[in-house]
């Protein structure tokens, strides 16, 4: 069974780049994701902004956050990153 947990609140992932921030001691980039768009909760409007979400941590960690909302960071050059959608094999 799985949690549901709704990261992207209505907030379409895709439409955000990671940043690089910085490195961590062993070398690995500290990546910031930043959401924006309306925030919907019981079919009201709550918020609507540029931000409502900003993530920061390393591919790893953000990849298991996105995974759960079938995205992932995938590298695409020296200090490239995409957030593309996951392939899933389950229903």
């Amino acid at each position: 069974a799985t949690a549901d947990k709704n990261l992207s609140l209505g907030i379409p992932i895709g439409q955000t780049s990671p940043a690089i921030l910085g490195k961590t001691s062993s070398g690995q980039h500290v990546l910031q994701l930043k959401f924006g768009g309306t925030l919907i909760q019981n079919k009201k409007i709550i918020k609507g902004s540029s931000c409502l979400i900003m993530l920061t941590g390393t591919i790893e960690e953000l990849n298991e956050l996105l995974n759960e909302e079938g995205m992932q960071i995938v590298r695409r050059g020296e200090r490239e990153y995409e957030i593309i959608e996951r392939e899933t094999n389950e229903d």
